[in-house]
């Protein structure tokens, strides 16, 4: 069942690995996240209508996320201040069941959501919002596999 929140849809992601604490890498230290989760919906668009909508929409359908060797830094400005991450691509199994039945039901049409997990943040516990396929071409950089460090390649 997905994670329901003001401006948020998601889904928890529990590994059966451990990442290590803190990683230097590109200039900075990075921070593992307190807890792991994909979006599925985010934004202006997640109204008290679409939250009630997404528990209702996501009964039945049962979730897989596979976690892709397929890593990225991702950056940020906020203006007050800059946000460094790292985050994996995902396949989310069961969210194009979900986002059909969310748009059945609400009109609400989700934008192709880069589905990924943010493993560590750099100088801020949050991560970045990455809701829109243009928002991973601006922000993001993938990161040469070579030079993924070899504590993450566990996926």
């Amino acid at each position: 069942m997905p994670i329901v929140k003001q401006g948020f849809v998601g889904l928890d992601i529990h590994f059966a690995l451990t990442l290590p604490p803190r990683l230097r890498i590109f200039g900075s230290r990075f921070t593992r996240k307190g807890e792991f989760h994909v979006t599925l919906v985010s934004g202006d668009v997640v109204t008290e209508e679409v939250r009630v909508a997404a528990e209702k929409a996501a009964k039945g359908i049962r979730f897989r996320i596979g976690v892709e060797p397929s890593f990225f830094l991702v950056e940020k400005d906020y203006g007050i201040e800059s946000r460094r991450s790292i985050i994996a691509s995902c396949l989310v199994a069961g969210a194009e069941e979900f986002n059909n039945r969310l748009y059945a039901q609400t009109g609400v049409i989700i934008d192709s959501v880069p589905y990924h997990v943010t493993l560590y943040t750099a100088g801020n516990s949050k991560g970045i919002g990455l809701t829109s396929q243009q928002d991973k071409l601006r922000f993001a950089t993938k990161i040469p596999y070579g030079q993924v460090p070899k504590a993450i390649k566990i996926f």
